[in-house]
């Protein structure tokens, strides 16, 4: 009873607290289950099974690809590719979060790195940090350490942190992590901004250098009139502040338009690029940059079709 009565308060908490179940035999799979995936996901991480994916943020001015943010990735080896949206909720109730963060940190710099060996122009690398790392780990001593082994500039390197960070907790950890990392000369992106807790406060005060819009105001926002003024009051906002902005899962040329318009620095999307293979995303940009470019000159030739005329 107590070990059924204890299943059912665990699915609670996974749920966001303040709820009450009864206890179904459901649960009891669900939690095996889950357990299971933490196992493999355990075993992957210790055997370097993971994979990284890159996706290009381009420059809204240039039409350049000016850096990628990377995403992991996990094969199954019976179940083919997990979802992140499965996995990483596991890795967070399970403690897993931070050695996949460090993962990927290492590997990004690792990539970084050997695109620059390459002759490849420089470009900024983004990595995802969870509230875990700042936490439950010596989250400053591990960045350093990465850089210091794999030789990757820390200038070409932006850590993105989403507001949970500042949840339930003092920020007086989370300020002095920030700044000694700011002071190493890393770039710190606030990520999915407007879908947390959407302080101002921390906005105004922390030393972040990038604001990253969620997709959730991009979406569709050139059909939509209130959701544009919006998503233009946030661009401002940012910018007002001096930071780049980065809007998030643009899949529409509308999109895109709008987001220029109202003076969006970089965009991030499928209607531009998708998470690629190190060396795939590498041929992906070039493509794109042609493409662009291109385009440009057919433009300057044509001239504006909507520019008036006296």
């Amino acid at each position: 009873v107590l070990r059924n009565a204890d299943l059912a308060l665990y699915m609670v908490k996974d749920e966001g607290r303040g709820k009450a179940f009864f206890f179904t035999p459901e649960m009891s799979r669900s939690v095996q289950a889950r357990l299971k995936l933490a196992r493999d996901l355990r075993f992957a991480i210790e055997n370097d099974a993971l994979e990284s994916r890159f996706q290009g943020q381009v420059d809204l001015r240039t039409g350049k690809v000016a850096g990628f943010e990377t995403l992991v990735r996990w094969k199954h080896p019976t179940r083919g590719y997990v979802s992140p949206t499965e996995f990483i909720p596991v890795a967070e109730s399970s403690s897993l979060i931070c050695d996949i963060g460090l993962w990927i940190l290492r590997d990004a710099c690792r990539t970084g790195r050997a695109w620059l060996d390459a002759g490849e122009p420089e470009r900024m690398i983004s990595v995802n940090v969870s509230a875990a790392q700042i936490w439950q780990s010596e989250f400053e001593t591990d960045v350093m350490t990465i850089l210091e082994e794999t030789g990757y500039p820390a200038h070409l390197l932006c850590l993105e942190l989403t507001e949970s960070v500042f949840a339930d907790q003092g920020e007086g950890r989370v300020r002095k992590v920030l700044a000694r990392l700011k002071a190493a000369g890393l770039r710190l992106a606030l990520d999915d901004f407007g879908t947390g807790y959407s302080s101002l406060g921390y906005l105004n005060d922390l030393p972040f250098d990038e604001l990253k819009i969620d997709r959730c105001f991009v979406a569709g926002v050139h059909n939509a009139p209130e959701k544009a003024r919006l998503l233009q009051g946030i661009i401002a906002l940012g910018r007002g502040l001096g930071m780049r902005v980065v809007g998030e899962g643009a899949e529409e040329e509308g999109e895109i338009a709008l987001l220029r318009a109202y003076g969006c620095d970089f965009v991030q999307g499928f209607a531009y690029l998708r998470p690629e293979t190190a060396d795939d995303a590498l041929r992906a940009a070039e493509q794109l940059e042609f493409r662009l470019a291109e385009t440009a000159k057919d433009l300057n030739v044509m001239g504006d079709p909507f520019k008036k005329t006296a």
